[in-house]
């Protein structure tokens, strides 16, 4: 397996302001294998706690060694399956890592999926705060995706919400989709969330959303 990182922009100053770790298996035929494709065998096979926890000190070791390069703090976000949330202490092991190599838990982020099993989420609420108290945010990630979207998320604390790519891919030639990424982001500001809009790919998109 092998981390990659996505940026993240701020539209209204652009420039990059994080980072999305990605992780992808290198097959030594079939070659690089997306997460949508080994996650859930993973999850179903209980090997996810041990891609988690790689992805979780690969990134920590690659922002203590961007601080060294660059002398510049770099906030990296990490997913993490709600499978993980039942086998592990995620927020114990994440202050460890970041512990261990000399940086601010501000420099990590996580990004939980909104179509996973969100009543694992609503009962993890405690490690879900206990790692927002400790300086880490919360997004989550593909909104708009699964189908209990607006029923859950007054319960489930969170930092950021990152609007679902297929949102993005047909706002700007479609009405509703338009009204409707209009009202995820008042929505999400007046619950005082950031927001990420999932692969701008056109300059169209980019001053739509501005």
């Amino acid at each position: 397996m092998c981390v990659y990182y996505q940026p993240v922009y701020n539209v209204n100053e652009p420039h990059k302001v994080a980072f999305e770790a990605l992780v992808r298996w290198i097959h030594p035929q079939e070659g690089f294998i997306s997460p949508d494709e080994f996650i859930a065998i993973a999850e179903q096979a209980g090997t996810i706690n041990d891609v988690g926890q790689f992805v979780v000190e690969t990134v920590c070791e690659q922002i203590a060694s961007w601080k060294l390069d660059y002398d510049k703090d770099v906030k990296v976000n990490v997913n993490i399956s709600t499978a993980e949330f039942t086998m592990r202490n995620v927020d114990q092991h994440l202050f460890e890592c970041c512990h261990k190599n000399n940086i601010s838990t501000k420099n990590v982020g996580i990004e939980i999926t909104e179509n996973q099993n969100i009543q694992i989420l609503l009962n993890s609420t405690q490690a879900i705060q206990s790692l927002r108290k400790n300086g880490i945010t919360i997004s989550i990630d593909d909104f708009g995706s699964g189908y209990s979207s607006f029923g859950y998320i007054k319960d489930l604390p969170f930092d950021v919400l990152k609007i679902d790519k297929a949102f993005v891919d047909n706002f700007a030639h479609n009405r509703r989709d338009l009204l409707l990424m209009q009202s995820i982001i008042d929505m999400a500001h007046k619950m005082g969330a950031l927001v990420v809009a999932e692969g701008i790919e056109t300059k169209q998109q980019a001053d739509l959303l501005m």
